[in-house]
């Protein structure tokens, strides 16, 4: 019976959470925050001033109020939630990608030491096929002693 109550109260505890999660995504969807300049929109996204910045190439939702690249920039928070959403897909095609490229290490890796077990293997076979030849071509003593 312990362990159904502790389970319940862990699942409650959980609900809760999820509860709170749902109400602050609920709110930040209704609230739209308007950010300006790029410490407030790193600070907002969690990462570097720098790491925004390229960002801004990799289609960042910022605007520019006037015009040039060193102009005072300013984004939306709903934008920018957006944009991390959306942009998800890409990250978990890129894990797809990043698995792929270390499955095909782990291959190349059996491949060599497949190759080394083979050449080894190879070389004991050259050598015995080398020993039986030299023991096939040797001539034969005389059982009777030759003399």
């Amino acid at each position: 019976m312990t362990t159904s109550m502790s389970h319940n109260s862990g699942s409650s505890s959980i609900a809760k959470k999820n509860a709170i999660l749902l109400v602050i995504a609920f709110c930040l969807t209704i609230f739209s925050v308007i950010l300006t300049g790029w410490k407030e929109i790193a600070r907002y996204m969690g990462c570097g001033v720098r790491t925004v910045q390229r960002w801004e190439g990799d289609g960042l939702p910022i605007r520019r109020p006037s015009p040039g690249k060193r102009s005072h920039v300013i984004a939306e928070s709903e934008q920018l939630d957006s944009w991390v959403r959306n942009s998800a897909f890409w990250r978990a095609e890129d894990k797809h990608i990043l698995v792929a490229i270390e499955r095909n290490a782990v291959l190349r890796e059996e491949i060599k030491e497949r190759r080394m077990t083979l050449r080894s293997n190879m070389r004991q076979l050259k050598s015995e096929m080398a020993a039986l030849r030299a023991k096939r071509h040797r001539p034969k003593e005389e059982p009777g002693g030759g003399g």
